[in-house]
């Protein structure tokens, strides 16, 4: 298709980073990877997968760099993430004003100060645990649990801020975690391999505290 001329450009996408990698290996013809990377998910493969994309010259592009919005400061994330060397960073947004602030942030990078990148690490170290990166692989569970949904919630409420808007909601939920009949089908989906039965079971006592 490409040879053809109906095909341009070839990236790919996943939430696995080692098999990104091995496909950036083993392919000459991808010019693109997209792939999960903030300050939460810093590990060593996705520096592996940074550092073999700039080696292949391929580009870098960038979701969840709010890991799907439970991080606050959104400016110093995104600063952070912009000195990484990546390509192109897509976060989510719906309203005007989230647009001109991660628009302006590409006209002039400005490198997080000491004191900024320490403030940041603060704000996300209760978060690093068994982070939930919401790529909904876990889901539909056979019960009808909002497996990502309680996750979410489970991630705010220990903001603070937000602690009680998240309590009603997960008190509002037709199903919750007590629901959940520990079949372990959502396990075997998650690419991360993560502990989701007993994540849940957490996230509903977190939900529920006074």
């Amino acid at each position: 298709q490409k040879k053809e001329g109906n095909i341009k450009h070839i990236g790919i996408t996943g939430h696995n980073t080692d098999l990104l990698y091995k496909a950036l290996e083993q392919s000459e013809e991808l010019e693109t990877v997209q792939f999960p990377f903030n300050i939460i998910e810093d590990g060593k493969n996705e520096r592996a997968l940074l550092k073999i994309a700039k080696k292949l010259g391929v580009g870098t592009v960038i979701m969840k760099p709010l890991a799907g919005g439970v991080i606050p400061e959104p400016e110093l994330c995104l600063r952070w993430i912009l000195q990484q060397g990546v390509a192109v960073i897509i976060p989510g947004m719906i309203l005007s004003t989230e647009i001109k602030m991660n628009s302006s942030l590409g006209d002039k990078l400005r490198p997080l100060s000491p004191q900024e990148l320490s403030r940041l690490k603060a704000k996300v170290k209760p978060m690093e645990q068994d982070f939930c990166r919401r790529c909904l692989y876990c889901e539909p569970c056979p019960e009808g649990v909002p497996i990502y949904f309680i996750q979410e919630l489970g991630d705010k409420v220990k903001l603070a801020a937000v602690k009680d808007m998240c309590q009603e909601m997960y008190a509002s939920l037709e199903k919750n975690a007590e629901d959940c009949t520990e079949c372990g089908e959502c396990e075997e989906k998650c690419p991360y391999e993560l502990p989701i039965r007993e994540m849940l079971k957490e996230k509903h006592r977190l939900l529920l505290e006074s």
